[in-house]
């Protein structure tokens, strides 16, 4: 799948699936918004830090 823009897109991109896990650097989010799965809203510096590292982590 491709998540991010899904919901405000009206389902006409991915949604984040049940089971997975999806970090975003927008600036909000509403439960179910961008799809069943867990949404994590981050800043830039923890979703580059996480990309590297591979799992969900600080940017220190």
């Amino acid at each position: 799948s491709n998540p991010g823009c899904g919901g405000c897109a009206e389902g006409m991109a991915g949604l984040v699936g049940e089971g997975e896990v999806e970090l975003s650097t927008t600036n909000r989010n509403f439960p179910g918004k961008q799809g069943p799965g867990k949404v994590y809203l981050v800043s830039a510096a923890t979703a580059a830090a996480s990309a590297v590292k591979g799992y969900l982590t600080g940017a220190w």
